[in-house]
């Protein structure tokens, strides 16, 4: 029996779309997997090579398959406040240790799965399934036993090298180590700084910093955004 006209118009429209061409020369499924080994560092370039990246980069399938092969990244975001955007502006972090720098995003990706935000406070282990908080107060470095019966609070040791007032801290990998964040501003410019510091245990009231590296991640000008207002959140993701 054959279809009417409405019949096959909505059955056409019932249908999935097919799938972008990224490779020409390449099944979608490999095509695919080869997206989804490419770090986010350097996702923002491809939608140059072509449209049918940009997509691919927002959609939850590509998210599954980077899950599925194995290939989920832990990254650090920061989102910086200026005085003439309404908006604040995201940034990742490259991860690269000898290259790391802020690289500007369009959004903040609130698809990911698991992230742990922080500003002014986070959680660290110090010894082996020990947890403590960790927190910014008054631009110093604070920690605290969460198993304790009293809430104390001590400075970290062994950080006067970071004479200058943090502004943030979060954990940067899920471990000992945490990254501190704070503004530099001299004349027509302003860098943003980042440390991380390593955490260790010496004894019940004393937590322990070694500053496993310290550099500027990005410098601006900030007449260009009406001025740098503040660090409006950081957050560490995998995904």
């Amino acid at each position: 029996m054959n279809m009417t006209a409405t019949e096959e118009k909505k059955k056409s429209s019932t249908e999935s779309p097919p799938p972008p061409t990224l490779f020409p020369s390449l099944p979608y499924d490999i095509s695919l997997n080869i997206v989804a080994r490419i770090s986010r560092i350097h996702r923002p370039t491809l939608p140059l090579v072509s449209k049918s990246f940009q997509s691919l980069l927002a959609s939850r399938e590509l998210q599954a398959r980077r899950t599925l092969i194995g290939k989920t990244e832990k990254c650090m975001y920061l989102c910086l406040k200026f005085k003439e955007n309404r908006k604040p502006l995201w940034f990742i972090l490259a991860p690269t240790p000898k290259q790391q720098k802020l690289i500007p995003i369009p959004s903040f990706p609130l698809e990911s799965p698991t992230f742990v935000f922080g500003k002014h406070i986070c959680l660290a282990e110090i010894e082996n399934n020990v947890i403590c908080a960790v927190s910014v107060t008054f631009g110093e470095l604070f920690w605290r036993d969460t198993n304790a019966e009293y809430i104390s609070w001590w400075p970290v040791t062994g950080l006067e090298e970071l004479n200058i007032p943090m502004y943030a801290v979060v954990n940067s990998c899920g471990g000992r180590r945490v990254r501190v964040w704070w503004a530099a501003s001299g004349q027509n410019k302003t860098e943003i700084w980042c440390s991380e510091i390593s955490l260790e245990r010496r004894g019940v009231e004393e937590v322990h910093g070694v500053v496993e590296w310290s550099k500027s991640v990005f410098t601006f000008n900030p007449s260009a955004y009406g001025g740098f207002h503040c660090f409006f959140q950081c957050a560490s993701i995998t995904h």
